[in-house]
């Protein structure tokens, strides 16, 4: 995996050692990698809840539990069955999951389905 952004040296400079946890902003719409023809077979594609989520594991090595978020209320879903799908992915491939923001759950104003979104929560985090 390239990190084109990254000084020479960085690589020996990791902290995933010092911290608790960490949360990555998984904040797609795109679920998995080969949803998308130009991210097939990829096995890290950082616009992908997947990807993203493949990656914080890559450089965090399973040093320290991830925490997958989603982004509730800012982003277009196409249906609250998408939302719940983002949410059982996370909780998937990751220690756990962080929802921004409740606001966007329980004021459908401030979320870009106009709705509650509790429902899609509950259907996100029950178990099948």
């Amino acid at each position: 995996m390239r990190f084109d952004w990254a000084v020479p040296g960085y690589k020996d400079s990791g902290l995933a050692e010092e911290l608790d946890l960490l949360m990555t902003g998984n904040y797609f719409t795109q679920l998995l990698i080969n949803d998308n023809p130009a991210s097939t077979g990829l096995a890290y594609h950082w616009w992908s809840i997947e990807g993203s989520i493949n990656g914080g594991n890559y450089v965090t090595k399973d040093k320290l539990p991830l925490y997958g978020s989603i982004d509730m209320g800012n982003l277009s879903w196409a249906s609250q069955g998408d939302l719940s799908k983002a949410i059982k992915l996370v909780l998937s491939k990751s220690d756990g999951v962080m929802l921004f923001d409740v606001v966007h759950a329980y004021s459908p104003p401030y979320n870009r389905m106009k709705v509650s979104l509790w429902n899609a929560i509950k259907a996100g985090t029950s178990a099948d």
